[in-house]
């Protein structure tokens, strides 16, 4: 039997979409060919213990709201259950354990270790980070005060306190108490000595999306049908992959995108992707008469097909902490990229080299870089081809699976 690996995502990630459950979905697939057997611990109204490609996941039942933000800034109330599922599940498997958290939820992680040691059973407790729950709140907060309304202001302030107050405690002790906290950046490792001090044992650990793992599933790929209805049908295709949220700068894309209709050069865009501020935008891109070039397409269960058939993508984000999943994925999909230049994006993509940066929240120079490409297929042909390179370089399954292989033997777990 392979040894059981622990982790601590706190959304269904098995059902999830966003780039933190992509990100766990994808050390699991790293984990089972890595020889281990990987059990993904989450809250979940239906409970239950399920198997899955990448191994098995364990829904804990919680009377408390369990998605969304909800999910995530309740994490306190949904702990102490995760912490007993996890203890009472490799309490008797033979030790030593190992249990690897994801941002957050790594405190669930170094408490359900903390326990099992105190029964003398070998445990250890290690994190994965790709931000810190302050810096991420003041990019929100920071975004919705400058481009949205009262309403986002209010919720954003409410988060930007709440994490201070309460998440960044969790947060604090964890980072303090675990064997190793792996980052995929130098922009993250700076974060963290800043706000939890130099002594943070950091291990640097490549980066690789899911559809890193599932490259033979993807190879073909229909036009998704909102994409074919489009006005401008062969006009360049315009895509992001972003949650609409204050901070992934989608209303910027949007006036950028409302440039270049003006100037008169063709194109198509697609924005998918979900969050609060998805009817926001849709009125925002009626208000700038974008509605016959651009469809907002909200939540997909796979976001990999619109990347396949664009010509571009484009990531105006005005905060990361660290890169982004979307922009791996692009990567791997040949596409050429438009990005800010922020945390980061530029170690995954260099400027006129494999992407074209731009300054963050600035609509006309991210218009005039979109515009550029859309005018130049070379140049969109050297840029994907490139950035493609420097996905196989940097970015491949093969990379995640021997690194996370190299870390857990540095610690003393190995398959058995």
């Amino acid at each position: 039997m392979p040894r059981p690996v622990v982790l601590i995502s706190g959304n269904d990630s098995w059902g999830g979409y966003g780039g933190n459950d992509s990100w766990v979905r994808a050390h699991a697939h790293a984990l089972l060919q890595a020889g281990f057997e990987p059990h993904i611990f989450c809250v979940s109204p239906r409970p239950g213990t399920a198997a899955v490609p990448c191994g098995f996941v364990h829904r804990i039942a919680t009377p408390f709201r369990s998605h969304g933000a909800f999910r995530y800034v309740m994490m306190p109330f949904h702990a102490p259950r995760l912490i007993r599922a996890v203890e009472q599940y490799l309490a008797p498997l033979p030790p030593p354990h190992l249990i690897h958290g994801f941002q957050s939820w790594t405190y669930v992680a170094v408490a359900a270790a903390s326990r099992l040691n105190a029964r003398g059973i070998p445990t250890q407790a290690v994190g994965s980070a790709y931000d810190t729950v302050i810096h991420e709140a003041l990019g929100k907060l920071a975004s919705a005060f400058r481009y949205y309304g009262f309403s986002a202001r209010f919720v954003q302030l409410v988060e930007t306190v709440w994490n201070r107050l309460v998440i960044h405690r969790y947060e604090s002790h964890w980072h303090r108490r675990v064997r190793a906290v792996f980052v995929n950046y130098h922009s993250v490792e700076g974060l963290i000595r800043q706000r939890f001090g130099p002594d943070i044992p950091i291990c640097h650990v490549p980066y690789a999306p899911e559809t890193a793992f599932r490259i033979p599933q993807l190879s073909a790929l229909p036009v998704p049908d909102t994409i074919a209805r489009l006005r401008a049908t062969g006009a360049p295709l315009i895509v992001a992959v972003s949650r609409h949220d204050p901070r992934k700068g989608l209303a910027i894309l949007l006036r950028a995108l409302a440039l270049i209709a003006a100037e008169g050069r063709p194109f198509r865009a697609c924005l998918v992707g979900r969050g609060n501020l998805i009817e926001f935008h849709r009125s925002l891109a009626a208000q700038l008469g974008l509605q016959d070039l651009v469809t907002i397409e909200g939540f997909v269960p796979e976001a990999y097909p619109y990347l396949r058939h664009a010509d571009l993508f484009v990531l105006p984000s005005l905060e990361e902490g660290s890169g982004s999943v979307s922009l791996l994925e692009a990567m791997q999909a040949g596409v050429p990229i438009v990005a800010t230049r922020i945390d980061g994006i530029p170690e995954e993509v260099t400027d006129g080299e494999s992407a074209l940066l731009v300054p963050a929240g600035d609509a006309r120079a991210l218009a005039g870089a979109l515009s550029r490409l859309l005018g130049d297929a070379p140049l969109r042909q050297r840029l994907a081809a490139r950035a493609h390179e420097v996905f196989l370089e940097r970015f491949s399954a093969a990379r995640l699976v021997d690194a996370l292989r190299h870390e857990y033997a540095r610690l003393g777990i190995v398959p058995d």
